[in-house]
């Protein structure tokens, strides 16, 4: 039953991989993911922490974000090395991958991790919908271009939204 279920998993994305990958490529989605996919990479992430940290003057709200970025790469980059799951243009000879994609493992998709890890962290009512939006986009990015299942997008969301919910339960709700 196991083995019925990852071949089915397996299927769906391949499936959904090759559609985002062939049937939307166009040159300026190209440079748009890119530079979604760039948000979300180390740079970007630690230009935005900075940024959102100044901002921010609660001290006990800075530690928990700092703590839910350290812990998001931790967990993200320990899932990695043990599930060890190639990416899909190493696998796929209809994959073709926009810019130089890594070598690291793919799953879980560290940029969806920290993308939704913010979005989760610094969820407000009135800012809530523009993180989300831009945390699926990032998700659909590494898709697009072509360096992660779906299911690699779905264990990083799911890694960034349990790690950011954690600066609530650090801050005390606190995160306006």
């Amino acid at each position: 039953m196991l083995e019925h279920f990852l071949s089915d998993l397996n299927w769906i994305d391949r499936t959904i991989l090759i559609w985002i990958n062939h049937a939307w490529a166009t040159q300026l989605l190209n440079y748009f993911f890119f530079g979604v996919t760039f948000s979300a990479s180390w740079l970007g992430v630690m230009l935005y922490a900075g940024v959102d940290i100044l901002m921010i003057a609660d001290r006990k709200w800075k530690a928990g974000f700092l703590f839910t970025l350290i812990l998001t790469g931790v967990i993200s980059e320990s899932m990695k090395i043990i599930v060890n799951r190639e990416r899909p243009y190493q696998l796929m000879h209809l994959i073709t991958p926009f810019g130089t994609p890594g070598l690291d493992p793919s799953f879980p998709s560290g940029h969806t991790s920290f993308a939704f890890a913010i979005a989760s962290s610094v969820e407000t009512r009135s800012r809530s919908i523009l993180f989300y939006s831009w945390a699926f986009a990032v998700g659909l990015s590494r898709l697009y271009l072509g360096v992660h299942y779906p299911s690699d997008v779905v264990g990083g969301m799911l890694v960034g939204i349990l790690t950011g919910k954690m600066v609530k339960l650090l801050s005390g709700g606190k995160n306006e």
